[in-house]
């Protein structure tokens, strides 16, 4: 075979693979491999940048667990004129306010931490019309309603009177109570210590966040440095074993025992 055929031979054979749907997959592989590569190490480049530039970020916490040291309740009653005058039933609901009053003292509580709210009246009717509310088929009568507010210190005596209420005015005072309908509302426990606590919580949320953000340096070789900016997050107030939060803070009255979650937001220079 001469030169000339062996070159022509060679020509078409490098011009058949090279046609080939392979070798085109391949050499487009390649080059997307060439550019993405090149994609990295800019991105690599630039993630280094903002490293030195901005420094490190991060979130740091501090918990405290306390005990609620004041307590509140509302007792609400009521009575009504629905089988007795007006001037009778409002005459029955300052009985059951003197009782209540008279057993509150007996109990512990001190007179400064009673609050009695003026009552209110409301018209009612023991009839209505199904089809017109406003009509009344029955007897007009008037609810009398008041609240009487109780807070102490003693915040397991806000607990027992918020269980037992009931059942020691109705031991002790019986049909005195002229039938009234009593109930215990809105117990509420505070740790009135939180607003002096904040700063202590904040400089250990500020410490964790160091701890953090120099963990992160020494994994590249670095150390955190001075900070850059710090913001404070929300205070959650939560029931010791609770993961509420809230966007806005988060306050617990409910419970006794708390835990206090403190969120601050640190940058570091990086060195």
């Amino acid at each position: 075979m001469s030169q000339d055929t062996k070159n022509t031979f060679n020509s078409e054979r490098v011009k058949k693979i090279i046609s080939t749907p392979y070798f085109i997959f391949g050499v487009l592989l390649l080059l997307g491999f060439i550019i993405l590569g090149s994609f990295f190490k800019s991105s690599l480049n630039n993630i280094s940048v903002l490293t030195n530039a901005q420094g490190i970020t991060v979130s740091g916490t501090a918990e405290r667990y306390v005990t609620s040291d004041k307590g509140s309740l509302s007792i609400v009653f009521r009575t009504d004129s629905l089988y007795v005058s007006d001037t009778q039933a409002i005459k029955n609901l300052s009985d059951i306010r003197d009782n209540i009053t008279k057993y509150l003292i007996n109990y512990g509580i001190s007179s400064e931490n009673i609050d009695i709210l003026s009552f209110y009246t409301s018209s009612q009717c023991s009839l209505r019309d199904k089809d017109s509310w406003d009509n009344c088929l029955g007897k007009r009568y008037n609810d009398y309603n008041q609240t009487i507010k109780v807070s102490s210190d003693d915040v397991d005596q806000i607990k027992d009177l918020s269980l037992n209420l009931n059942s020691a005015l109705n031991s002790e005072f019986g049909s005195t109570l002229n039938s009234a309908n009593i109930s215990v509302q809105n117990t509420q426990y505070f740790y009135t210590e939180f607003d002096n606590v904040k700063s202590e919580m904040l400089n250990e949320a500020t410490k964790n966040a160091f701890e953090r953000a120099e963990a992160i340096a020494k994994s590249t070789g670095n150390s955190a440095g001075a900070v850059i900016t710090a913001s404070q997050g929300v205070f959650q107030v939560t029931a010791k074993d609770s993961v509420d939060t809230s966007d806005y803070g988060y306050y617990d009255t409910s419970t006794i025992d708390k835990k206090i979650t403190a969120v601050v937001r640190v940058s570091f220079k990086v060195k």
